[in-house]
């Protein structure tokens, strides 16, 4: 059993425990210690706070006994016994000025400290996930949600960061707190101060007991509501034409509609359930102040004492009651957090399970390389959880000085065998080799690095043409000259003229404001920009009119020369000047050779171009050939 399905079964049961081994669980060694550390630094800022507060209560008592003060120490009395009324009042109130002074500021600091350590683990843990998901089996992109893990993107590790680190530490400082106050009023008020603290430590116990199991279940219905919203918005955003037009396209609305009425009914009930437990206290603790002066008067106290009494137990009241209504709060929060924690918790061991194994940057680069020839073969492979033609028996090389093509019918495993072939499978690192030389033994990231790759549908941002081309670059490191004689070989020119703002011009989300071939042509001026050593187009010319494809194919034939390029396409014709031509079907190569080569050969290819209706592409001698 793998550690992310140990987890599952181990800590899935919501629980203050679990919910605590799952957010530790998630930060790494030096954060832990770290967080220890703070600790220390929590609970002394914590018990300077508590100290300031108390110094209060000898100033009250001097005035409310009329300065009788009694039971001070002996050196103390000493020091006090021949100072005037004034400078005693102003003995007494100018030391917890200073110490509530002092506390305020360590009380400032401490705050910034916790948030910027929060803020950094919600940083570290975003990072983290990112580059796993850079580096993660291409299996994996083909069976998960892409909305419902970018909810845990920016959910997850909200809470995990702000309701259980920050959290986390603020509760402790509360705890010291109030086990500072309760330590204090132990030896100045004995059996009042232990009668408050027990009725707010069991109203505590409490509320927290019968909040619990709801907000256990409104948590983790709040979060699945999440993931189902995120996934219906981003259907009704990619897919509204076809939602619009369907035969009843009120149900997309009504599904939504419950969503969110499921939703917002479940956050208000999380909402009303956690605000109990503060107000319950509230209640209770001014209830017992209340009982406290009914019993102390039954005993027969004077009323000054009462009243030097109640203001000492007044004054820890406003500081013990925010405390206990905040640590009531966060001590809720932790079962809230935990369908949080655990679905980071399993995504986390999710895509480590799924890492391509790496040497990292202690291999040799790929950069440095000659490129001449790139290698794949493989006996039998298929995409983990993916429903996509598996490989087998797969012997291909691609060589510099000439252009190489990919066809086959859909589902034959020309994406399968793309993946691998730009390392973005576990089995990339023993089946392609470079020059040679296995990839297991490269820097798998120098090699990814050296490729440019174009798909047939592009990934644009919600940027600039120019952005868009020299993607992640600097603006200021952007080289123009490059990015114009890229746009002039994608064909792009006429384009960017056309626009008043030219390469400045936005291209919308996912390029939203462009067409199908000018998205394509962007892509392309990208691949261009990185200056590959390999380049793979996969249906990079399917948007395109003939003249553009015409356009591009003498492109990439030229680019051929110096690069490997191997391009994937059903348009037959861009690949008549290929020097080698693979024909994958059920995830094996049943031909390859030159386009004449495939075409007299009047196997699978021919059959393929017949089919498609693409036997006007042909050269004119070859179809006359095949008419006689």
């Amino acid at each position: 059993m793998n550690k992310s399905v140990w987890l599952m079964h181990r800590f899935r049961k919501n629980n203050f425990i679990n919910s605590w081994r799952l957010g530790i669980g998630l930060m790494t060694a030096r954060e832990r210690k770290m967080m220890f550390s703070l600790f220390f630094f929590v609970l002394a800022v914590g018990s300077i706070e508590m100290i300031a507060v108390y110094s209060v209560a000898p100033f009250f008592k001097f005035i409310l006994s009329g300065g009788d003060m009694g039971g001070v120490p002996e050196v103390l009395d000493n020091f006090l016994k021949n100072k005037s009324e004034t400078t005693l009042i102003w003995i007494y109130a100018g030391v917890p000025a200073f110490l509530l002074l002092f506390s305020f500021l360590s009380s400032v600091a401490m705050s910034w400290v916790v948030l910027r350590f929060g803020i950094g683990r919600w940083q570290r843990i975003s990072r983290d996930i990112v580059s796993l998901v850079q580096n993660v089996d291409s299996g994996w992109h083909s069976k998960v949600n892409a909305s419902e893990v970018v909810r845990t993107f920016f959910q997850d590790t909200q809470y995990f960061a702000r309701d259980f680190v920050i959290f986390t530490l603020t509760s402790l400082a509360d705890i010291v707190v109030i086990i500072v106050l309760m330590f204090l009023l132990f030896f100045t008020l004995p059996w009042q101060g232990i009668v408050f603290f027990i009725l707010i430590g069991a109203a505590i116990v409490f509320v927290v007991a019968i909040s619990r199991p709801r907000l256990t279940a409104y948590s983790e219905v709040g979060r699945e509501m999440a993931n189902e919203m995120n996934v219906k918005y981003g259907e009704l955003l990619r897919g509204y034409k076809d939602i619009r037009y369907s035969l009843k396209p009120q149900w997309f609305d009504r599904s939504i509609d419950s969503t969110v009425l499921t939703a917002s009914q479940t956050h208000m009930k999380l909402n009303l359930w956690g605000k109990v437990p503060p107000q319950f206290i509230n209640f209770l603790s001014q209830f017992s102040l209340l009982t406290i002066v009914l019993i102390m008067y039954g005993a027969g106290m004077p009323l000054a004492e009462i009243a030097a009494s109640i203001a000492i137990l007044g004054i820890v009241a406003s500081r013990a009651l925010p405390v206990a209504n905040r640590l009531a709060v966060n001590l809720g929060k932790y079962w809230q957090v935990h369908p949080f924690l655990l679905g980071l918790t399993e995504l986390q061991e999710e895509l480590l399970s799924c890492q391509i194994e790496s040497n990292g940057s202690n291999a040799p680069s790929c950069r440095d390389m000659a490129w001449n020839s790139v290698a794949l073969k493989l006996d039998n492979f298929s995409i983990a959880g993916a429903n996509r033609a598996s490989l087998r028996n797969i012997d291909i090389k691609l060589e510099k000085g000439g252009l190489f093509g990919l066809v086959g019918p859909s589902g034959g495993g020309k994406t399968s065998l793309i993946d691998v072939l730009m390392a973005l499978s576990n089995t990339s690192p023993s089946a392609v080799s470079l020059d040679g030389i296995q990839l297991s033994e490269l820097d798998i990231s120098s090699y990814r690095g050296c490729i440019s790759y174009v798909p047939q549908t592009p990934f644009l941002i919600d940027g600039s043409i120019l952005q868009n081309i020299a993607l992640g670059v600097p603006e200021a490191d952007v080289d123009m000259d490059l990015v114009r004689e890229c746009i002039e070989k994608s064909g792009l020119v006429e384009v960017v003229d056309s626009l008043p703002e030219g390469i400045h011009a936005s291209v919308g989300d996912f390029g939203g404001r462009f067409s199908g071939g000018q998205r394509q042509r962007v892509a392309i001026a990208r691949a261009l920009y990185k200056k590959p050593k390999m380049l793979l187009l996969d249906e990079a010319t399917s948007a395109l009119d003939g003249k553009m494809e015409d356009a591009m194919r003498v492109l990439f034939e030229d680019l051929s020369r110096d690069l490997i390029v191997f391009l994937v396409s059903h348009r037959y014709k861009v690949l008549e000047n290929a020097k080698e031509i693979f024909v994958l079907d059920h995830g094996e190569v049943i031909e390859q050779g030159s386009y004449r080569d495939l075409i007299s050969a009047n196997g699978a290819f021919w059959r393929m171009i017949s089919l498609g209706d693409e036997e006007s592409q042909l050269p004119q001698e070859e179809v006359n050939e095949k008419d006689i």
